[in-house]
């Protein structure tokens, strides 16, 4: 298995069970569901990253499919960020249309001026949104 998709193989799933809740953390599944193939595997690797995208490695292997690296990502803006763009940050994070953010353990971040936090790992933060996330044109896609 590459390094690259080693090192970003992470838990969850897209379009299979969600991960199960236990006391006040959650677990994510021992399967997942790539978003090419469709196919249940047990291990795979996050398209984009902090989001809860996941391709087989399999299917990472081919150049079309391979994973983005947050190195790789150009439309990054990061904190601070203003009260109007942490409450489109936030409406984003509970939008049933897009993928929010979420931590390695599938928690969904939360928006803060400094970035985005996880309510449930301490320490953890992303620092950055892509760019199209603080307009509010992306309501429209909805």
């Amino acid at each position: 298995m590459p390094d690259k998709l080693n090192s970003q193989m992470q838990g969850g799933d897209f379009g299979g069970r969600p991960p199960a809740k236990i006391a006040t953390f959650e677990i994510p599944p021992d399967r997942f569901v790539c978003s090419v193939c469709r196919a249940m595997v047990s291990q795979a690797a996050r398209v984009l990253p902090h989001m809860s995208a996941y391709v087989c490695l399999n299917c990472a292997a081919k150049p079309e499919n391979a994973p983005i690296r947050e190195a790789e990502v150009v439309n990054k803006s990061f904190s601070p960020w203003s009260e109007s763009e942490v409450a489109l940050l936030s409406d984003y994070q509970l939008s049933k249309v897009f993928l929010p953010f979420v931590c390695n353990s599938e928690h969904r971040l939360i928006a803060k001026s400094n970035g985005f936090v996880c309510p449930e790992c301490v320490g953890f933060k992303v620092p950055w949104a892509y760019s199209w996330m603080l307009c509010p044109d992306w309501k429209l896609m909805r």
